[in-house]
C-alpha cells in the first residue's frame, strides 16, 4: 500500500528527469519500503530468545558459536566458494561428482528454458554497464544459481550435521510439504505480482487507488485468515493427528483455484474486492498448517535449518517461476486474465501431494526420534 502511494506521489511531484538522484517513482517506493526495517531491527535486537525444546520436552543446548556456524555454512553454499569448502572438508569424489552433475543439469535445463522463453516472448537485452544480457537468460541464470545453493546446502549439511540430514531426508512428509509450499507459492506469487496491473488495466483504476484499496484489503485478509486457520488446524490435529492439519491445507489449496475464476471475472472493482475477501481468507488457510507440519517433522534445533531450506526452495522456484510464467503466458496470449488464471493448473499436483501428506504425516512424526538416532 505504501509503495504504490509513494510511487504515485513521487511521479506526480517531479517531471521526468528532475527528481533527486534521478530516482523514478518505483525506485523511491523501494526506499520507502526499506525504511521500517531500521526501526524493526531495534526491537528485534531487544527481543528475548526463547528457550528451544521446552514445549517439546527435548533438551536443546544453545550453540556456543552460532555466528561462526552460520558463516561456515554460508561459505559452504556460496557458488564458487563451496568448492573450496568441499576441498577443506576433504569431500569424497562421489560428493564432488554429484555436485558437478547437478551443476551440469542446471545449466542444460536453464539453457533450454531460456531459449524457449526467447522464442515465445522476445525481449530487448538488459544493460549492466558495458554488458548486456537477454532477460530470459538472466531469469534462468538467477534461478540456476539458487538451485545450486540448495544442492550445496544439502551436501554441506550431510557433511557437517549427519543427524539433521537424516532427519530431513528421511521424512517423505517433510519433502512433500516443501514441494507443496513451493508449488502453492508459484500460484500465489504468480497471481499477486500482477494483481495491481490487472486492476489498473481491467477496471481503469489509478496506481494510488489500487495501492490504497487493494493494499488495505490484502493486509486485512492476510492477518485475519491465519488467525482463523491456525487455531482451527491445531484443534483438528488434536482430534485427527497428521490428517487434521493437512485437511485444512487441502481445503485451502483445492478450493482457492476454483474461487479465483469467480474473483477475476468480477464485472466491477467493487465486486472484485468483495469476492477477493472470500478468496483471500480461504487462500491463507494453507500456511499455518503447512508450517506446523514442517516443524513437527524435525527436532527443535533443526527448525531454523528446515525453515531456511523451505524458504530457499520456495523463493527460488515459487517466487522465481510464478510471476515469470504468468508474464510469459500474458505475452504469448495478449490476455493478462487468462495468464493469471492459467497458473492454477499447478493445483492438480498440489492436491495429490497434500493428500499423500495427510496419510503419512503422523507416521513420519512418530519415527522422528528413530530418524535422529535418539533412544526413547
Amino acid at each position: 500500500m505504501l509503495g504504490g502511494l509513494a510511487a504515485q506521489m513521487w511521479s506526480d511531484a517531479f517531471v521526468p528527469g528532475t527528481a533527486p538522484l534521478g530516482l523514478k517513482g518505483w525506485q523511491f517506493a523501494f526506499l520507502v519500503a526499506a525504511a521500517p526495517g531500521f526501526v524493526l531491527s531495534i526491537f528485534l535486537w531487544r527481543l528475548r530468545e526463547p528457550e528451544r525444546g521446552v514445549m517439546d520436552g527435548i533438551a536443546t543446548p544453545p550453540d556456543p558459536h552460532p555466528f561462526r556456524a552460520s558463516l561456515s555454512l554460508l561459505g559452504a553454499v556460496t557458488p564458487g566458494c563451496h568448492w573450496v569448502a568441499m576441498a577443506l572438508r576433504r569431500a569424497s569424489l562421489r560428493s564432488v561428482a554429484i555436485n558437478f552433475a547437478a551443476l551440469a543439469l542446471i545449466l542444460v535445463a536453464g539453457t533450454v528454458l531460456a531459449r524457449i522463453g526467447m522464442a515465445r516472448s522476445p525481449r530487448p537485452p538488459l544493460g549492466f554497464g558495458a554488458f548486456a544480457i537477454d532477460p530470459h537468460v538472466l531469469q534462468w541464470l538467477v534461478i540456476g544459481i539458487g538451485l545450486l545453493v540448495v544442492v550445496n546446502l544439502l551436501q554441506g549439511v550431510k557433511a557437517s550435521d549427519r543427524q539433521a540430514f537424516r532427519v530431513i531426508a528421511g521424512s517423505p512428509t517433510l519433502i512433500m510439504a516443501i514441494a507443496v509450499g513451493t508449488l502453492q507459492s508459484t500460484i500465489n506469487y504468480g497471481m499477486m505480482a500482477f494483481n495491481p496491473s490487472f486492476l489498473i488495466r481491467t477496471y481503469h483504476l489509478s496506481l494510488a487507488d489500487t495501492a490504497l484499496q487493494f493494499g488495505l484489503l490484502s493486509a486485512a485478509t492476510g492477518i485475519v485468515g491465519p488467525l482463523i486457520w491456525g487455531p482451527l488446524s491445531d484443534r483438528l490435529h488434536q482430534r485427527f493427528p497428521g490428517g487434521g492439519r493437512a485437511g485444512i491445507a487441502l481445503m485451502s489449496m483445492g478450493l482457492s483455484p476454483l474461487l479465483s475464476f469467480w474473483v477475476y471475472w468480477a464485472p466491477s472493482p467493487g465486486d472484485f474486492y468483495l469476492r477477493f475477501v472470500v478468496y483471500s481468507i480461504v487462500l491463507t488457510g494453507w500456511m499455518p498448517p503447512l508450517y506446523a507440519i514442517l516443524y513437527d517433522q524435525v527436532l527443535p534445533r533443526m527448525r531454523g535449518l528446515t525453515a531456511s531450506l523451505y524458504l530457499l526452495v520456495m523463493t527460488i522456484l515459487g517466487m522465481g517461476v510464478g510471476p515469470y510464467v504468468v508474464g510469459l503466458i500474458s505475452d504469448i496470449t495478449g490476455d493478462l486474465r487468462t495468464a493469471m488464471l492459467s497458473i492454477n493448473v499447478v493445483a492438480v499436483p498440489i492436491v495429490v501431494l497434500i493428500l499423500l501428506v495427510s496419510r503419512r504425516a503422523a507416521r513420519d512424526e512418530a519415527n522422528l526420534k528413530a530418524r535422529a538416532g535418539i533412544a526413547d
